[in-house]
């Protein structure tokens, strides 16, 4: 791809930036979920 795809089509790279985002967002709640999910784990053993 060159630059100047990116000037007509700057959404093209928004959708992109969106998109990788997204995935960052859903990443970090399962990680965080998982976290949740131990730490309850653990509060009910001990």
């Amino acid at each position: 791809m060159n630059t100047t795809t990116f000037i007509i089509q700057p959404y093209g790279l928004i959708q992109i930036v969106q998109t990788h985002l997204l995935h960052e967002w859903f990443y970090l709640r399962i990680q965080y979920q998982i976290y949740l999910i131990k730490k309850i784990f653990l509060m009910v053993i001990f």
